[in-house]
């Protein structure tokens, strides 16, 4: 029992990271929830949707262009 309710103040406490947009932080807690129980599946969830949040939001936009060609030439 005493799991239960440490999983589900690692989830409340998740939902506040989130409110504070600390990704990093939910992800961390949400790593400490998915050790407690492999099985959860709303930790799950919320971890591959934050990694692929955060997969988008690291992507260099400017990766493919030649940032030191002149534009006006």
């Amino acid at each position: 029992m005493e799991t239960e309710e440490q999983i589900e103040n690692y989830l409340n406490e998740v939902s506040e990271q989130l409110k504070d947009q600390n990704m990093a932080g939910a992800l961390n807690l949400l790593s400490k929830i998915l050790e407690l129980d492999p099985e959860n599946k709303k930790a799950t969830t919320e971890k591959l949707l934050l990694e692929e949040i955060l997969r988008f939001k690291n992507i260099d936009v400017f990766a493919s262009t030649n940032l030191f060609m002149d534009p006006w030439a």
